[in-house]
């Protein structure tokens, strides 16, 4: 039981830590800390219960299924669409995020300016579209190397900027920036494409699927508030949209370090999503993957839409939605297993 608690947890951490959250401090810098706060505990509240119910939805159906397949089991052809659709645009919109946040922070690494970030970015792009072509076959292994690129960040910023904090940085109130950290947040919180996956490791275990989910999102939620508030509280106004910029070149190396793991990740699950879930070649599942994100990359930068935060925003508020309306929707249809008793 304990072994299985303790994969569980590794891989929904896995899933909801990615580099989103080196956006946040920039984001709750605009709004003030404590508007960021509480929407911080109330977006991780919201998407802890969301998840919960998940985990006794993908319980109490029999079979293995991803997110689209309980949507076509509980609202038809088109939800499993819609949510494919959403899950697919989060996918390109995290891997563009990362390819804007890597190309910032090697252009900066090495010349102290961003100028560079479209020669770097495509640099990565062509790097890890070659990795992701090989691919990863120990994903467990690439979660829990990205939790321990996060923990390795955080502590280190705790002790080197912890006792650098001036408080008056974290005293700041905007209500006109109300709404401008939700979609941040809301990014670097979710998670919810692992929760199929724990059903087979929890072996239908509800008590410990319930678990894992709440001491997940607990862990994450101090991890993010503990980087947001040293980064902030050292940085102040001059916080910029990749946090570890403000910290100096090995902060810096390390964000770049745990951007690489989240875009390799990411490209991983997206080819894999298209190979197996649409039986479609190996080539063109590659393919699908890589190329949309370099047009992507290109157009935002040609229109000077090259922004960390904004890019993330976008993909949060749109996948986001649709996705917890069609769960809304799946909870809606099977609320008479939804709350049938089990172990």
């Amino acid at each position: 039981m304990v072994k299985r608690l303790y994969y569980s947890i590794a891989i929904l951490m896995g899933t909801i830590i990615g580099a989103g959250f080196l956006g946040i401090p920039y984001v709750v810098m605009k709004s003030g800390f404590l508007i960021g706060l509480i929407e911080m505990i109330f977006i991780s509240t919201a998407l802890c219960f969301f998840m919960i119910y998940l985990g006794k939805l993908v319980i109490r159906t029999k079979g293995n299924h991803q997110l689209a397949g309980y949507a076509e089991i509980y609202i038809g052809k088109k939800g499993k669409w819609i949510m494919f659709l959403a899950f697919v645009f989060s996918m390109y919109a995290t891997i563009l995020a990362y390819l804007v946040g890597e190309g910032q922070s090697l252009s900066f690494l090495f010349y102290n300016n961003l100028s560079y970030e479209l020669y770097f970015g495509i640099f990565v792009w062509f790097f890890l579209s070659l990795l992701t072509y090989y691919g990863l076959k120990a994903l467990q292994k690439e979660e829990l190397l990205g939790i321990g690129l996060v923990m390795i960040l955080v502590l280190s910023i705790i002790v080197f900027y912890g006792w650098r904090i001036d408080f008056q940085n974290l005293s700041t109130f905007y209500l006109d920036s109300l709404f401008t950290p939700i979609g941040v947040i809301l990014f670097a919180f979710l998670g919810f494409s692992s929760v199929p996956l724990l059903k087979r490791i929890t072996k239908d275990d509800g008590k410990i699927m319930t678990r894992s989910i709440i001491i997940s999102h607990v862990v994450v939620f101090i991890l993010y508030l503990v980087f947001t508030v040293i980064v902030l509280g050292y940085s102040g106004d001059k916080t910029p949209e990749v946090a570890t910029i403000a910290l100096g070149k090995v902060f810096v190396l390390l964000g770049i370090m745990t951007m690489f793991n989240s875009y390799f990740g990411s490209s991983i699950i997206l080819r894999d999503t298209w190979e197996f879930d649409w039986k479609i070649s190996k080539n063109l599942a590659w393919f699908l993957t890589i190329v949309p994100p370099l047009i992507l990359f290109l157009f935002v930068h040609y229109y000077e839409f090259n922004s960390f935060t904004k890019i993330i925003n976008v993909g949060a508020w749109i996948s986001g939605v649709f996705t917890g309306v069609l769960l809304l929707c799946i909870f809606f249809k099977s609320r008479k297993i939804l709350f049938r008793k089990t172990k």
